[in-house]
């Protein structure tokens, strides 16, 4: 996916936005943002789906039990990790993979496509 953050293309496209206004939408369309799969060292079978714009920061945070779900289940480490240009592309596949069941997500995150392809056919 390459990047399509151009200010003129803004400028060009909305000639009624003042200059705060293009700036602000240039820069929030071109913040990278990462989907990550973290799994917990200690419970192996718990996973968590994520976005975040800093992948670092926010395993940080996961282990230092500042989420409620994940400080239950710490420590935790990234298994899995897409960039993304546009928040709508992350979003989107952080909501596809939270959908999944937890037998898919193991196959996905041990890389077994076998698996995966046998998990996502649908069930009859």
């Amino acid at each position: 996916m390459t990047r399509r953050c151009c200010l003129t293309y803004y400028i060009l496209l909305e000639p009624t936005y003042s200059i705060r206004q293009l700036f602000l939408s240039f820069v929030d369309e071109c913040i990278v943002r990462y989907v990550y799969v973290l799994r917990s060292v200690k419970w192996v079978d718990k996973t968590y789906v994520g976005v975040t714009g800093d992948p670092v920061r926010r395993l940080t945070e996961h282990n230092q039990s500042k989420c409620s779900y994940t400080k239950q289940y710490k420590p935790w480490k990234i298994v899995h990790l897409e960039e993304f240009d546009f928040d709508k592309d992350a979003y989107g596949r952080e909501k596809q993979l939270k959908k999944w069941s937890r037998k898919k997500k193991k196959a996905f995150i041990a890389g077994d496509l076998e698996m995966l392809k046998f998990f996502s056919k649908r069930k009859k």
